[in-house]
């Protein structure tokens, strides 16, 4: 996570104007999706969640060995601390379980910035849900 926040504040401080727009991609993704709790003002942010099973324990052991992680509240809390820029979360299969989200974008006003896929996504698809205004 912390090669991902570096990158961020890197880009931050070469382009102050640009708009930083992020892709977590494969096991990038659900580091990507922590990450946005603590790097504000990214426009756009693609998550490839890789059918990850957000709702187990041993699948957090096994992939994000954090400790506390689920305690805090894991990716909901993460989702909380950003701001509800536009979120493309995508390879979800049926295990990443998104209704907590969903409900933290509706609640901000914002649920139509977030975007949620079963499905993965190409990279020519990624890159043009990247580069919308």
């Amino acid at each position: 996570m912390q090669d991902i926040l570096t990158a961020i504040a890197y880009l931050r401080g070469r382009f102050p104007d640009a708009p930083i727009k992020v892709a977590g991609l494969e096991d990038a993704g659900l580091w990507t999706l922590l990450a946005r709790a603590f790097s504000p003002k990214v426009s756009r942010t693609v998550v490839d969640v890789s059918a990850f099973n957000n709702s187990s324990d041993e699948a957090f052991v096994e992939k994000l060995p954090v400790p506390g992680l689920r305690y805090a509240g894991d990716f909901t809390t993460a989702v909380v601390l950003a701001d509800a820029s536009p979120m493309l979360i995508h390879h979800t299969g049926n295990t990443f379980k998104t209704d907590e989200l969903k409900a933290i974008y509706r609640q901000l006003g914002s649920e139509s910035s977030l975007e949620v896929s079963n499905e993965t996504r190409k990279a020519s698809e990624i890159a043009a849900w990247l580069l919308r205004h």
